[in-house]
């Protein structure tokens, strides 16, 4: 992984030399990785690298070309890509000219404006650029938004600007990802692009006031402003659902779906909507500001990095409800807004803003994204699991776990030295290193899912962390999907059978591994795989062999008014070609194959585990847990108080635990451990406790109430026989004094406790009554 510009120029050289064979050329190579690597982050949807190119009548000028193109999840947006690549020379990235700026840009538009036209009435259904040149024609009066991208590894000067704008009423932005601004997104240690908004484009030419408020406690400031409605028309307008990259739902409801209230609003009574809706929550990374310091107020100048954690629905209602109704006048309409200014713990409070802010609807696990509790674990997994040393040298090996994009350089970074940094390679090698997209896309295909899996990486995760909403992955779980993930690459990664397929690669390789599962029964062992980090020669021969076959039925029922890819993305092509027939031999990995008892021992194994770790934590008891939540001296985030909550609130109810609050529980006693804290002092803040102290107490002192002049003395003769030391001179001190009323819990314990044992000892019953 490049830890510079330079070293990522070289990546990216070597990067295309490995697709070159997949692709044909370097230019659909550089594409390709392009899509790939920003499209969840830049929230694409649908992304392919495709090359196509229009030609006039006389077939003597282009008149349109594209290298890739995308369709957002909610069908509104529509991203042409043209590539502009060429070998680096010392590897010093070259300037993109403004005459190819501009011939790539016009390309681009002159594809749109002949797609719009009905270019696909005069192609062949199996061309590679059909699918996306029909939606355009079919869906030209739906698409709000149209996105042309110049993709480069080289740079090009921000002062180039576009000048024509030939898509008649669309939103056309013009959009350049240079070969600094993908190592600067692609190295960033975050999962979305940033949304940045200056006040001074003529766009976004609002005055907008705030009133400004610190907290002393923590490293953040909160603005109260009211935004224009047309200032968020416009913003949703150019940004879309980039704005709500961080938001628990992205809207999906299309322009014949907005919010009805808000709408009847807008419509009839726009002056009351500041007064109806509940506004929104957004935060950002940096704000600057013409501000008052005397009164704590000002005007917003740009916000960096903006982003919108409640209040989703309302924006894009606002946007479609216009744009459906152009009489609508939003000068009228105002949102109040509750913009957060995150320094520190931004992984933390995100999360924790979007549930405590958001109250439409219950909000799962899963759509805390990176953060939920299976991220969290599999992540701790990949840092705690040492691979098998089939090298004999001793290092330590791990499969790390890429939880947020560019999270590995971040780690990278932050080892000062050389020799630490060499070891962290060493310890994590890169071609060991996976991230969100390909267990959602892996996992996905080996469970009977290629359908889905050939999907963008959005739908595809987002399909997949849905399944795992309230599950914990476990080691077993680790193992295997290392074990499936290991198959996957053998397949991707450079073998000559794969590379056959060129365009339709990415969808055999999906498809493979699905069959590879449905034709030896789920059986394969994958524990084997773990242990040897490597596939058996001849299971990968059988592997080569059933995707041959594979290939060749899937060909020969493909019809011809579909491209492979399309066709490969039914549900009903999966269907069929699970009643395939292949002449395959089987008996070559027998070897290959689990034992009949494997699974059992390994879940059982992971079973005892977690009974472990559940019984621990249960074993700390409700008052623990309870008394816990009460500290608020920083050690412990608010999301970590909800969990001891809930932990207490199951424990008293005597509900078992789940999975995710048994894991969850076990890492904050990780953190509770390190404090050198006792757990009895801990104890004693819990409420629950306190009233049974008070309970408690009322039965001891009226025991103690019972005892005569003549017990304490009884009692004072023989205590030091029959007690601890420490004990005894509590109980001697007690039994002197006169108003015995005021007595400590404490002491109230000692002294019944000094009673039982005297009484086993010496058989004397001194009174005892409760």
């Amino acid at each position: 992984m490049a830890t510079s510009l330079d070293d990522y120029i070289i990546e990216v050289s070597e990067i295309v030399n490995e697709r070159l064979a997949e692709t044909g050329s370097p230019v659909q190579a550089f594409t390709q990785y392009v899509l790939e690597a920003m499209g969840d982050m830049a929230n694409l949807g649908e992304a392919e690298d495709c090359y196509a190119i229009i030609r006039n009548d006389s077939n003597n000028n282009v008149i349109g070309e594209i290298n890739g193109y995308a369709i957002s999840v909610s069908g509104e947006t529509v991203c042409l890509f043209g590539t502009v690549y060429q070998p680096q020379q010392d590897n010093m990235p070259f300037s993109v000219s403004s005459d190819k700026y501009n011939t790539v840009i016009n390309r681009l538009q002159g594809y749109y404006l002949a797609a719009v036209s009905g270019r696909c009435n005069e192609m062949e259904p199996s061309a590679d650029d059909y699918h996306i040149c029909k939606y355009i024609y079919e869906n030209a009066d739906d698409i709000t938004n149209v996105r042309l991208f110049i993709v480069t590894n080289g740079t090009i000067k921000p002062t180039f600007k576009v000048h024509k704008q030939r898509i008649g009423d669309k939103l056309v932005s013009f959009i350049s990802w240079d070969i600094n601004k993908l190592y600067v997104n692609l190295h960033s240690g975050t999962d979305h692009l940033s949304v940045d908004i200056d006040f001074n484009d003529l766009e976004y030419n609002f005055s907008i006031p705030f009133i400004e408020m610190s907290s002393l406690e923590e490293n953040y400031q909160t603005y109260i402003a009211m935004l224009p409605g047309e200032f968020l028309y416009n913003l949703y307008e150019n940004f879309n659902t980039d704005l709500l990259q961080s938001n628990v739902r992205f809207f999906k409801g299309g322009k014949n779906k907005c919010n009805r209230g808000i709408f009847d609003t807008l419509k009839t009574k726009p002056h009351r909507f500041l007064a109806y809706n509940n506004g929104l929550t957004a935060t950002a990374k940096n704000v600057l500001a013409d501000y008052n310091e005397d009164n704590r107020t000002g005007t917003f100048r740009y916000i960096e990095n903006f982003q919108i954690l409640n209040g989703g629905q309302t924006t894009a209602s606002i946007y479609y409800a216009k744009k459906t109704n152009p009489s609508i006048d939003l000068s009228k309409v105002y949102v109040q807004m509750k913009l957060i200014l995150l320094h520190d713990n931004i992984e933390e409070i995100h999360p924790l803003i979007t549930r405590f802010s958001n109250t439409q609807s219950s909000v799962t696990p899963s759509d805390y994204s990176t953060n939920n509790p299976f991220n969290q674990k599999l992540q701790e997994l990949s840092r705690t699991i040492i691979a098998p040393d089939i090298a004999h040298n001793g290092n330590v090996i791990h499969w790390y776990y890429e939880r947020v994009s560019g999270q590995y350089d971040q780690d990278l970074s932050r080892i000062k030295s050389k020799a630490g940094k060499d070891k962290f390679k060493v310890e994590n090698p890169l071609d060991l290193k996976f991230d969100k997209c390909e267990l959602g896309k892996v996992y996905t295909a080996w469970h009977q899912k290629p359908d889905i899996s050939i999907n963008g990486p959005q739908k595809c995760y987002s399909a997949f962390i849905e399944d795992f909403k309230d599950k914990i992955p476990d080691v077993q779980f680790f193992e295997d999907f290392c074990a499936i993930l290991k198959i996957y690459r053998f397949m991707e990664k450079k073998n000559s059978v794969f590379l056959e397929y060129h365009q339709v690669k990415a969808q055999m390789t999906l498809y493979t591994l699905a069959m590879l599962y449905y034709v030896t029964n789920g059986k394969l062992s994958l524990y084997k795989i773990w242990e040897n980090q490597e596939l058996s020669v001849n299971l990968k021969s059988f592997i080569n062999e059933l995707s041959k076959q594979l290939y060749s039925k899937l060909e020969a029922d493909c019809p011809n008014t579909t491209t492979f890819r399309d066709f490969c993305k039914s549900a009903k092509t999966w269907s069929m070609a699970k009643s395939y027939t292949f002449n395959l031999d089987f008996a070559s990995i027998r070897d290959d194959m689990k034992k009949s008892d494997e699974d059992a021992i390994r879940r059982q194994s992971a079973k005892e585990l977690l009974e472990k770790e559940r019984r621990q934590i249960e074993s700390l008891g409700v008052v623990f847990w309870d008394g816990l939540s009460t500290i608020v001296d920083g050690t412990y985030t608010e999301l970590e108080c909800k969990t001891m909550s809930d932990i207490a609130e199951q424990l008293k109810g005597g509900r078992q635990l789940s999975t995710v609050l048994v894991f969850e529980g076990t890492q904050i006693y990780k953190k509770f451990c390190k404090t050198g804290k006792d757990k009895n002092d801990v104890i004693s803040l819990s409420s629950i406790y306190q009233k049974k102290e008070e309970k408690d107490s009322s039965a001891l002192y009226k025991r103690i109430q019972q005892l005569s002049d003549e017990d304490w003395s009884k009692i004072r003769l023989v205590v030091g026989r029959a007690c601890s030391e420490s004990d005894t001179k509590i109980v001697k001190k007690v039994s002197l004094q006169k108003d015995k009323s005021k007595l400590t819990y404490k002491q109230l314990v000692v002294i019944c406790r000094a009673l039982d044992q005297i009484n086993i000892k010496f058989k004397e019953q001194i009174k005892k009554a409760y």
